[in-house]
């Protein structure tokens, strides 16, 4: 059987995150992680309305 060096061994990755669990978000990420996941994920909600909203009231007056 040939070596396989780029092939990870078992239990030496990263821990699992279940996305639900708060539990695990906080073990793996920490809370500077999570605050930075939920201020990423709430700009980009925002700003994609924003934009959205930008350009069809820029239509419609037009």
């Amino acid at each position: 059987m040939p070596s396989r060096p780029w092939a990870a061994a078992p239990h030496t990755a990263a821990p699992d995150l279940n996305p639900l669990d708060t539990t695990s978000l906080l073990t793996g990420l920490g809370a500077l992680g999570v605050f930075a996941v939920l201020f990423t994920e709430t700009g980009l909600l925002i700003s994609f309305f924003l934009l959205f909203g930008l350009l069809a009231t820029n239509v419609l007056s037009a």
